[in-house]
């Protein structure tokens, strides 16, 4: 598959994110941006090329990971999510029983026909467990502005809730998105990911 020629960009994030950069500096965080997603995980002497020097500014948007490298989180997560997405387009298209052009085949499969045997465990206790795994726990905290740990906070309050069988895995994350949005506890932190 070729190298994805986009990513994800929300401006109101970006603007909030740099708005006290100078003009100059935006310029050489878009640059680098661009530099990470063509390139990946940057050195710091790619990083100094593209900036002339050390700006302590610039250099606060990114992570160092464990070789050292810089890298933009907010970035690395939309390009994730794009990778994901697109391959689930994929392979529905390229699966034999194609329901639609758009829909999520990899979810229906997780319809799985247990009996009650795998461990003693239930269909339900294996959708908690896939969730407590699943990428949808970073989605749910991106779109509700809070960190993965608040979600999964909040994990046993739905369980509580939970029905006892949903026919399908992706009826049971469509339920936990919803009840979450109507408690979700509020967040002392408050993080929000801006660019």
């Amino acid at each position: 598959m070729a190298k994805d020629p986009a990513f994800l960009f929300y401006p109101g994030d970006f603007s909030t994110g740099t708005q006290f950069f100078s003009d100059e500096q935006v310029g050489k965080y878009i640059r680098l941006l661009m530099a990470q997603h063509q390139l990946g995980h940057l050195k710091e002497s790619h990083m100094i090329f593209i900036c002339k020097s050390y700006d302590n500014d610039i250099f606060s948007k990114f992570t160092k990971d464990v070789d050292g490298l810089y890298f933009n989180e907010r970035l690395e997560n939309e390009i994730i999510k794009r990778k994901k997405y697109t391959e689930s387009r994929g392979k529905n298209r390229s699966g034999k029983n194609i329901i639609s052009n758009s829909y999520d085949n990899h979810m229906e499969n997780r319809n799985r026909n247990i009996n009650i045997d795998n461990n003693n465990k239930s269909l339900i206790e294996v959708f908690f467990k896939d969730l407590e795994n699943s990428e949808h726990l970073a989605v749910i905290a991106m779109n509700n502005k809070c960190t993965i740990e608040v979600v999964k906070s909040q994990i046993p309050s739905f369980k509580k809730h939970a029905e006892l069988s949903y026919p399908t895995f992706e009826k049971f994350i469509s339920h936990f998105k919803n009840w979450f949005i109507k408690n979700k506890p509020a967040d002392p932190n408050k993080p929000k990911m801006v660019w």
